[in-house]
């Protein structure tokens, strides 16, 4: 099945979110649990696809994770920390020029998340009516 370039997008903007602020702990911890919560999410997916396995079976506790969606939590809460980062490194370093850039970004940015969240906002409203 083929991926929408769409979803490619936000990942790529946490990672330019941690790069940009790459000297700031608060951003190389949120960095870290997005990576766990990516890890962990992927199941036995390559690479390191035993690991999961092997930590379902030796692990004291982690039987209780029997599939990873458990696991998206913490992806997104790293996405969202490392993403309001790069919007916040966006709007401090913003120049004449820039700023127009700036701004396209920001709502090419909340946009793919409307995008993403129309299922969820049509399903909401048509519970509604």
């Amino acid at each position: 099945m083929k991926v929408p370039m769409r979803f490619w997008l936000l990942p790529l903007a946490a990672i330019l979110g941690y790069y940009v602020n790459r000297r700031n702990k608060y951003i190389l911890f949120f960095g870290i649990i997005a990576f766990i919560g990516v890890f962990l999410s992927k199941l036995t997916a390559e690479p390191l696809g035993s690991l999961y396995k092997w930590m379902f079976l030796y692990i004291p506790g982690f039987s209780a994770f029997r599939e990873s969606s458990k696991f998206y939590f913490f992806t997104a809460v790293g996405y969202s920390v490392l993403i309001a980062g790069l919007i916040n490194f966006l709007i401090e370093h913003k120049t004449f020029k820039r700023t127009v850039i700036n701004v396209l970004l920001i709502l090419g940015l909340v946009s793919i998340v409307i995008l993403n969240a129309r299922v969820v906002i049509i399903w909401f409203i048509g519970a509604r009516i």
